[in-house]
C-alpha cells in the first residue's frame, strides 16, 4: 500500500510538472505576437490607430494571464511592461503606457491576485479613464474607470493580515507636466481591486488618492522607506510669482512623508531623511 501511495504521488508530480512546462512553453511562444502588436501601436501615425492596436495587444495579453504559472512568469519579451509584486507575494500589477501624439499618454494594466501559492489567480483588467476624470484626487475609481499610471512600487499596509496595499506610479502627463501618483488598493472578497483611500496632504484632507504635478524639466522621487515605514517623496514648490501653476513646480530639497495608520493616510511634512 505504501509503495502504491508513493507511485501515485510520483505520477501526479510528473503530470503536474508536465502541464506547468507546457504552459510555460506557450507563454514563451505567444509573447512575440503581443510584442509585435505593441510595437505597431507605438509606431502608428494616428492616436486612434495607436489605441486600436494597443487594445488588441491588451486583449491578446489577457489570454496569456490565464495560463497556469502566469502569476510568477517573467514576461521579458515585453520590456515596456512594468511588473511589480507586493511584499507579501499575493498581489501583482502589470502596467504600461502608450505615448500619444499630443504628448499625453494612455495607460493599460492588469491586476493579478492570488491568496496563496495553491490558490487560483484572479485576473482583473484595468481601464484607464483618467483623461475624462475631472478631479482624480476626489473621484471614486475602480478597475473599470481606473486612474491610469505605470506602477513601480507596491506595498502591503496595515499589517501582515491586511488586504490593503499602496502603489506608487508614474503618469507622463503632457508636454509640460509630469505626475506621480500614490494610490490605495483594497482587495475585496472576490480578489478584485478597489481603488481609493482617505489621504491628506498639505493642501487638503479626505482625498481619495494623491496626484503630484510638476514641471516636465524636473523629476520627483516617491518611494517606500522601509526604515521610516512610510512613503517618502520630494516636496514640490514653485517661485512665489508662479504658485498655483504646476508647470513651474519642482523639488525644493525637502521631503514629505505619507503614513498609513488606522485606515487612513497621514501627512508628515519636512522629514529629516538624512538622519533617519
Amino acid at each position: 500500500m505504501q509503495t502504491l501511495k508513493i507511485f501515485f504521488i510520483v505520477c501526479f508530480t510528473v503530470v503536474f510538472t508536465s502541464i506547468c512546462a507546457q504552459d510555460t512553453t506557450q507563454l514563451y511562444e505567444l509573447q512575440p505576437q503581443v510584442a509585435k502588436v505593441i510595437e505597431d501601436a507605438k509606431n502608428a501615425e494616428t492616436d486612434s490607430l495607436k489605441k486600436m492596436l494597443m487594445d488588441r495587444a491588451a486583449f491578446d495579453f489577457i489570454g496569456l494571464l490565464y495560463f497556469e504559472g502566469s502569476f510568477g512568469y517573467n514576461f521579458y519579451m515585453l520590456p515596456s511592461f512594468s511588473s511589480v509584486y507586493s511584499d507579501d507575494g499575493k498581489l501583482r500589477f502589470i502596467t504600461w503606457a502608450l505615448p500619444l501624439n499630443d504628448g499625453s499618454h494612455c495607460y493599460y494594466g492588469f491586476c493579478l491576485y492570488r491568496d496563496s501559492p495553491t490558490s487560483s489567480t484572479v485576473v482583473t483588467q484595468l481601464v484607464d479613464m483618467s483623461d475624462i476624470t475631472q478631479n482624480p484626487q476626489t473621484a471614486d475609481m475602480q478597475a473599470k474607470n481606473w486612474y491610469g499610471a505605470v506602477y513601480y512600487e507596491l506595498r502591503q499596509v496595515g499589517g501582515k493580515k491586511s488586504n490593503i496595499y499602496a502603489a506608487a506610479g508614474w503618469d507622463g502627463g503632457d508636454l509640460f507636466l509630469n505626475r506621480k501618483v500614490l494610490e490605495q488598493i483594497r482587495i475585496n472578497q472576490e480578489g478584485e481591486p478597489i481603488f481609493g483611500g482617505v489621504f491628506k496632504n498639505e493642501e487638503a484632507d479626505g482625498l481619495k488618492r494623491l496626484v503630484f504635478e510638476f514641471t516636465k524639466k524636473a523629476g520627483m522621487t516617491l518611494r517606500y522607506d522601509t526604515k521610516l515605514k512610510m512613503f517618502v517623496g520630494d516636496h514640490l514648490a514653485a517661485p512665489p510669482q508662479f504658485r498655483g501653476n504646476k508647470r513651474f513646480y519642482g523639488p525644493d530639497m525637502t521631503f514629505d512623508g505619507f503614513v498609513f495608520d488606522r485606515d487612513r493616510w497621514f501627512y508628515e511634512p519636512d522629514l529629516d531623511v538624512k538622519n533617519k
